[in-house]
């Protein structure tokens, strides 16, 4: 005997048959239908927070470090690789982006030590990424207004250089 796509056995116990389980197509149809207002409303709630905290007058290159994980789990001096949120200048604009870089106080390059690279817009990130990095924005907020802060003295004291050496003309 079947019940609304049951088979119920002589014990009175229903029992799954393939009619019950949707098929791999439907469910797929509705994974994408609830997935694509989230994916639009996590688009446009990332694009506000872009056009927020660009205009915040960022003074120079600011992130925060949402993901540590170490390359070499088994040498207690394996490097870690970072991942961070940042308002950084892409192509001449301002750009809330995803970067990394290797924290290897160990083996310390010459080159750029703890300064993320590899920068990318976060609209241009994966779904995952910008899933993983939301978490961070108000962090990254704050330290965008540490930074501002700090900066004023050092402006006020180029402008009175430039000014004193304006008046040397």
């Amino acid at each position: 005997m079947a019940l609304n796509g049951r088979r119920v056995s002589s014990n009175g116990q229903a029992e799954r048959t393939e009619m019950s389980v949707p098929p791999l197509a439907l469910r797929s149809h509705r994974a994408a239908e609830a997935l694509g207002p989230l994916y639009n409303q996590l688009n446009q709630l990332w694009a506000d927070a872009e056009a927020r905290l660009k205009a915040m007058q960022v003074p120079r290159y600011v992130w925060v470090v949402y993901n540590r994980e170490e390359l070499d789990p088994e040498n207690e001096y394996s490097p870690i690789h970072c991942e961070c949120l940042g308002l950084v200048k892409v192509r001449g604009e301002w750009r809330l982006c995803l970067g990394q870089f290797v924290d290897d106080e160990f083996h310390q390059s010459p080159s750029a030590p703890h300064q993320p690279a590899n920068w990318k817009p976060i609209a241009d990130c994966s779904v995952e990424e910008r899933v993983q990095a939301a978490p961070f924005v108000g962090e990254l907020r704050a330290k965008i207004v540490d930074s501002a802060e700090h900066y004023i003295s050092e402006v006020n004291e180029a402008i009175v250089h430039l000014s004193n050496a304006l008046m040397q003309f």
